[in-house]
């Protein structure tokens, strides 16, 4: 979809030639998405980590990087939108199936990206960190708490305000 847009890193060689390729993050379908994951990502190296969030509740990560058929299904129904949503298990079962599958199957056939050890240890959080946020098992696990689902409203309509 030419519409979707995503933030990438790319890998070089000494001579600059791209190596490798990878996202970093969910794609989107506003530039004004893109802009805010890397305003967060500059307020993180630049400030630290500490001051990334405007408030307390968003500190929060929603989707599940797990292959998870569960994650899978959540997601192609994210995406299809509410339109679909009512008929997910009657008549749009099929695709919804068929889109589960191909999503829970690229996972399993894709490779996590390795970095070289000397990379992974400047980068390791300590266990006690108080800026590590928890990883969901599974997407939106966090929004069965009211306060978080609360400001996840909010802060969906201050960006359609955007727009």
């Amino acid at each position: 979809d030419p519409s979707l847009r995503d933030l990438r890193c790319h890998l070089l060689d000494r001579h600059r030639q791209v190596q490798q390729t990878f996202t970093i993050g969910h794609f989107w379908n506003h530039d004004d998405d893109i802009h805010e994951q890397w305003a967060l990502i500059c307020r993180y190296m630049k400030d630290g980590p500490e001051h990334c969030f405007d408030d307390p509740l968003d500190r929060v990560i929603t989707l599940s990087p797990k292959g998870t058929l569960r994650n899978c299904w959540m997601l192609v129904c994210l995406m299809m939108g509410t339109t679909f949503f009512p008929l997910r298990y009657t008549l749009m079962l099929p695709i919804y199936g068929a889109l589960t599958l191909s999503r829970w199957i690229t996972f399993k056939t894709c490779r996590a990206p390795v970095f070289p050890p000397e990379l992974e240890a400047e980068c390791a959080f300590a266990e006690d960190d108080p800026h590590t946020l928890p990883e969901p098992r599974f997407m939106a696990e966090f929004a069965s708490d009211p306060a978080i689902y609360a400001r996840a409203l909010q802060r969906h309509r201050e960006r359609m305000l955007w727009r």
